[in-house]
């Protein structure tokens, strides 16, 4: 590869910062989770595939993974205090990836999907139309946008468009709940951004 073009594709990459880098928001803490820890959500605008966000979410300080919501109770208060209209509580509506992934040999839609904390997979929240397209290899990770009224969704790796994608839903729990580093959350949507531009232009080049 040219270094020219090694120094576009990076001055193209910094152009795309401030729409593609990590922007924290939201910050929650519920002390009623059937663990008995306390568990912290926030929600992170970023667009990017499903693997990526769970990349993005590793590197953030302090424990963070995609969420996992494994109760009832547990999706009510994500519904209800990140993407409450009211004050500072307002998230932006869309559709978000949640921590979750099919196996590519399930038998049906609804089998074989895994948590990202390995947690028993025992609670669900699909939409009732999640389905329609019956199983495809290619629908394998875990959504949930606001025009479903934040039921469930199966999804292409990428949305099929990430344009669509409005960020993911992160959590973490025990003594590991307070607030993150600003900062560290924008380096790491830097850093992530300069990846994918390397990455795909070594592969259209390949």
């Amino acid at each position: 590869m040219k270094p020219l073009a090694v120094l576009r594709d990076l001055l193209f990459a910094s152009i795309l910062i401030g729409a593609m880098s990590g922007t924290a928001h939201a910050f929650e803490i519920w002390d009623e989770h059937p663990s008995g820890e306390l568990h912290q959500y926030m929600v992170v605008y970023f667009q990017g595939t499903w693997s990526e966000a769970n990349e993005a979410v590793s590197l953030i300080d302090g424990g963070w993974h995609l969420a996992t919501i494994t109760s009832a109770a547990e999706q009510s208060f994500i519904e209800n205090s990140l993407f409450s209209p009211e004050g500072d509580k307002y998230s932006r509506l869309g559709k978000y990836w949640l921590g979750a992934w099919q196996d590519a040999d399930a038998a049906n839609a609804y089998e074989g999907w895994n948590w990202v904390t390995g947690e028993a997979w025992d609670y669900t929240n699909w939409d009732s139309n999640f389905d329609s397209d019956g199983l495809s290899e290619e629908q394998r990770w875990l959504s949930m946008h606001e025009a479903m009224v934040w039921m469930w969704d199966d999804a292409h790796e990428d949305m099929g468009n990430v344009a669509r994608v409005t960020g993911y839903i992160a959590e973490r729990s025990g003594a590991s709940v307070g607030v993150p580093e600003p900062a560290s959350i924008m380096l790491m949507g830097l850093g992530l951004v300069l990846l994918a531009a390397f990455r795909r232009r070594v592969w259209n080049q390949g």
